[in-house]
């Protein structure tokens, strides 16, 4: 039997390893008949004797001092405390990978972390910011900033390493591997993958592969050249691009192929008139083996700007995943992206709907439901391919028949911003928050345990 309680951590002088505790206290946490157990945070752990009185103060967890200093456990954060058999676990212990050199984690960056933790009463622990120059593999320590709930401030110290990470910068495979073998699989939006990989992937799945449009990676001009005999458009993307970045539209038109771009905020247009000429220009625009060359498909427009429509997909506190919003975004006029950093605004997805495709609100309510249904099936069979992301950017598109279209998935830490272009504050603030929800579960702490 497992139970959770608040408790706050009160320093003791004793020289013995014995922890204090109110009787009611620890019927709440379900440790009252123990006689011995161990202390757990983050990777460490102590043993101690249990001493169970009524004459000390509930809702507190008396601890040596000296045991609170070995175990490198703030004292000044408000804990859930779950007992697994003998082990009293306080928590929940999460760390940010914020940066790989610990001289980035300046106070700027501090002050934006607060908003991933502006309500704090859902989270509760240790809040821990840190990065990858701060670890101390051989003592299995961190040096970071954990949050103190009693000013609203950051203290700088050294900790245990996390029982959860969020990572927001990349992984090697070194790095992968240690967290891996010391805390196990809770390093959450750690592992990038590219768009060729993507597609390879999701083509082995039978419910999504005829949601793909048909992709291949540029080895060579040929490449293009048997793709666009085979279909009316093709875009060549970076294979590790984002935001629309990079991405070059190829048609085949009367005067030649055509290829089409936006850089520096303008539409940019190439004709090629022969063969030779086409060739320059891939050599120009395209590396080998670093891009990829996706079919064209007719998706829906909106005063000639292309339209897709990006989900916020998050886990939740219980480890499920949800669809925070969805965003219809169309591009600039006659742009071959729709991204808003490019041009591109952001509108409510059912208004665009009605709009382009003339539904009525039943309809587009009901492709809307559609579009979510479809963006959790990409979220699972994303975790059933062994990737463990909390919050994924799922861009997808309509063509003019109402089919869905898998086109992107943004793991990267897609911005929140996304849903200020809908005037979506409560999203925004979701998506901001969402990921430390998620690796409170893996922490051990999610609503979903009993």
């Amino acid at each position: 039997m497992m139970n959770m309680n608040l408790i706050t951590i009160e320093r003791h002088r004793s020289s013995e390893p014995e922890l204090v505790v109110n009787r009611e206290t620890a019927f709440d946490v379900g440790i009252e008949r123990k006689k011995r157990a161990y202390i757990s945070f983050g990777n460490q752990k102590y043993c101690v004797d249990v001493a169970v009185l009524d004459t000390v103060s509930r809702g507190k967890l008396f601890i040596p001092a000296y045991i609170i200093d070995k175990m490198h456990v703030p004292d000044y954060v408000v804990y859930e405390v779950r007992a697994y058999g003998n082990e009293i676990r306080l928590g929940p212990f999460i760390g940010i990978l914020g940066s790989v050199r610990y001289e980035n984690i300046t106070k700027d960056r501090l002050e934006h972390e607060k908003e991933c933790i502006r309500d704090y009463s859902k989270l509760h622990g240790a809040i821990t910011v840190f990065s990858l120059d701060s670890v101390n593999k051989d003592k299995r320590l961190i040096k970071g900033f954990c949050f103190n709930p009693e000013d609203n401030s950051w203290k700088e110290g050294i900790f245990p390493y996390p029982c959860a990470i969020y990572r927001t910068i990349g992984l090697n495979e070194d790095w992968q591997n240690h967290f891996l073998s010391t805390i196990g699989d809770t390093v959450f939006n750690g592992q990038y993958f590219s768009k060729w990989e993507m597609y390879k992937w999701f083509s082995t799945d039978a419910s999504i592969k005829d949601s793909l449009p048909e992709t291949r990676l540029y080895r060579s001009e040929k490449d293009i050249f048997d793709m666009l005999k085979r279909q009316k458009c093709v875009y060549i993307k970076p294979d590790w691009g984002m935001k629309g970045h990079g991405v070059v539209k190829a048609s085949i038109t009367d005067e030649g192929i055509l290829f089409e771009y936006r850089k520096d905020k303008k539409n940019n247009r190439i004709v090629a008139e022969n063969r030779i000429k086409a060739i320059r220009i891939m050599k120009d625009l395209f590396a080998y083996n670093e891009c990829i060359i996706q079919k064209g498909i007719d998706l829906i427009k909106c005063d000639e700007g292309v339209v897709d429509f990006r989900a916020v997909m998050q886990k939740d506190g219980t480890a499920n995943w949800v669809c925070t919003v969805i965003v219809a975004r169309a591009g600039a006029k006659r742009s071959v992206v729709s991204n808003i950093s490019s041009g591109g605004k952001g509108f409510m997805p059912e208004e665009l709907l009605k709009d382009v495709m003339g539904m009525n609100n039943r309809r587009a309510l009901q492709k809307i439901i559609e579009m979510r249904k479809f963006c959790l099936k990409v979220c699972r069979t994303l975790d059933g391919f062994g990737v463990n992301c909390g919050i994924l950017g799922i861009d997808i598109g309509i063509d003019y028949t109402g089919k869905i279209w898998l086109i992107e998935i943004n793991h990267r830490s897609p911005h929140p911003a996304i849903a200020l272009c809908i005037q979506d504050r409560t999203s925004y603030n979701k998506i901001i928050s969402g990921p430390l929800l998620y690796a409170k579960s893996l922490a051990g702490f999610g609503r979903n345990v009993r």
